[in-house]
């Protein structure tokens, strides 16, 4: 009877193993974004929302109870105007992802499709180019984009950014 070495029977092969990100990636304006698993708390059915006179891209829900400020983030990460609230005050199929930030704040991010949750490298983290977030009135993200495997590619939102007070003040407008 031969003996078969143990090290051979495992075949064991040592592969460095590469940190992992978990990342909810969704969709506003046909443009893709991504915020940290740990910023995400629920995603529900957007319910009514409630005005926005100053046309800032934020406006209010109703949550477990409570008010809800809501954020346009297509609006106050691009200027685009903002859309939030249709004439009937209800947003028919559209989701809201509720955040919480680092302090414990929370808001709601209307989407426009269910979210992905997606386990990436963090070699699919990459640099924003510079010149870009400086070309623009960009807000609320970060100076990275995740870039998946089929070669999608996400704005990571700060979460944190969302309801800084010197963020939340209107944009300039835009002409009707």
């Amino acid at each position: 009877m031969t003996s078969i070495s143990t090290l051979r029977s495992r075949r064991f092969i040592y592969r460095p193993v590469e940190n992992t990100v978990s990342w909810v990636t969704f969709w506003i304006y046909q443009e893709g974004f991504a915020l940290p698993i740990t910023a995400v708390q629920q995603v529900v059915t957007l319910d009514r929302i409630y005005g926005d006179p100053g046309r800032t891209g934020l406006s209010l829900t109703r949550y477990r109870d409570q008010e809800l400020l809501v954020v346009d983030v297509g609006y106050r990460v691009f200027g685009d105007r903002p859309r939030l609230a249709p004439a009937s005050g209800i947003a028919p199929s559209r989701l809201l992802l509720v955040v919480q930030n680092t302090r414990g704040d929370i808001v709601g991010i209307p989407i426009d499709s269910p979210p992905s949750i997606r386990h990436l490298d963090n070699s699919a983290v990459s640099p924003i180019p510079d010149t870009y977030l400086a070309s623009g009135n960009l807000r609320c993200l970060t100076s990275q984009r995740v870039k998946t495997a089929n070669n999608e590619s996400f704005f990571v939102l700060d979460a944190d950014a969302l309801t800084q007070p010197e963020l939340l003040s209107p944009l300039a407008s835009t002409p009707d």
